[in-house]
């Protein structure tokens, strides 16, 4: 049944599907015919220019940005990745603006003192 149909059915108060008989007989030459036809994609010629696709896609590191990524970034002691990942979110959700503030403060902290 169709979208249009079933709008029509449902507005006139009965919904009753369309039923298209297709025999078994029918399905099964559909199939042979395609077995018969053999049809394969074609390989990609040689002399045609290959395009870059990773040039298609940006990658900005802080759309991927989590608290979590910063949280293992602080337990390796990569202290500048760290800081970079509070600053980020910090700008990227500024309701938890003091609880990264105080991140950024005890990494600053750790720096100094190792």
């Amino acid at each position: 049944m169709t979208y249009a149909d079933w709008v029509i059915y449902s507005s006139k108060g009965k919904i009753e599907p369309k039923k298209e008989a297709v025999s078994l007989d029918d399905k099964l030459s559909l199939i042979d015919s395609f077995l018969e036809n053999k049809p394969k994609i074609p390989p990609v010629r040689q002399d045609q220019p290959k395009v870059d696709l990773s040039a298609l896609n940006e990658f900005n590191k802080e759309e991927f940005m989590t608290e979590t990524l910063a949280k293992i970034y602080l337990q390796q002691k990569k202290y500048k990745k760290a800081l970079y990942a509070y600053q980020i979110l910090s700008l990227k959700y500024p309701e938890k603006n003091g609880f990264f503030a105080d991140q950024i403060k005890t990494i600053k902290q750790l720096q100094q003192n190792s």
